[in-house]
């Protein structure tokens, strides 16, 4: 019975983020399912009530909250291969590949 209560939350929350809440205001699973935060579960389903206006403007109501009007998305950064030396700014990466401005500890400069 936990599983499945568990999968119908998880189901909620990806219908949230379809619907266009923000990731940053969507709750976890635990944050419900354990009671670990639940403001975070309050302000998810204000946002959702203010985003369904603008996302399915078909939905007669009632809403929650006021309508978000200002669009605003949520984009995932350009993901790399992490090796030993990325993650670096491309200046300092190119220092540390050519050995410009490195200085090695116990050792003159």
């Amino acid at each position: 019975m936990p599983f499945k209560q568990m999968e119908n939350v998880t189901a909620f929350i990806q219908a949230c983020r379809k619907l266009g809440v923000l990731e940053k205001d969507v709750f976890s699973t635990v944050d419900l399912f354990e009671a670990k935060n639940i403001t975070s579960v309050q302000r998810c389903i204000f946002n959702l009530g203010s985003v369904i206006r603008r996302t399915a403007p078909e939905f007669p109501g009632p809403f929650l909250g006021v309508a978000q009007n200002a669009k605003v998305g949520d984009s995932k950064r350009q993901s790399q291969v992490l090796t030993q030396y990325t993650g670096l700014r491309q200046d300092v990466q190119e220092e540390l590949r050519t050995g410009h401005n490195v200085r090695v500890a116990g050792q003159p400069p």
